[in-house]
């Protein structure tokens, strides 16, 4: 029996997906624009969710703040998704 696939090399799997998928539609302005857009998200929403890791463990940080943090997390998420939805709907309109 394989051994069964691990984060890491599905990570590397999308990161070809994706690469690929951008080499398709470098000369196109709206797409790059909105995967631009898409990117810089992706990092906020990393960043917050470092943050909550971070907090989390810290001894001082109130279950408040933690879910707060976590309710950002979850707006820039919704965000990603609205994005996500626009670039496969421009990239099919493209591509038509």
């Amino acid at each position: 029996m394989e051994d069964p696939i691990t984060d890491e090399e599905i990570l590397d799997i999308i990161e070809v997906m994706e690469a690929d998928k951008i080499r398709d539609v470098m000369e196109h302005d709206d797409l790059m624009r909105i995967f631009k857009n898409s990117d810089r998200l992706i990092v906020r929403i990393r960043d917050d969710e470092q943050a909550i890791l971070s907090r989390d463990q810290a001894a001082n940080t109130d279950a408040q703040t933690i879910a707060e943090l976590r309710d950002r997390v979850k707006v820039l998420d919704e965000k990603n998704e609205v994005l996500n939805a626009e670039i496969t709907d421009i990239y099919q309109d493209w591509g038509n």
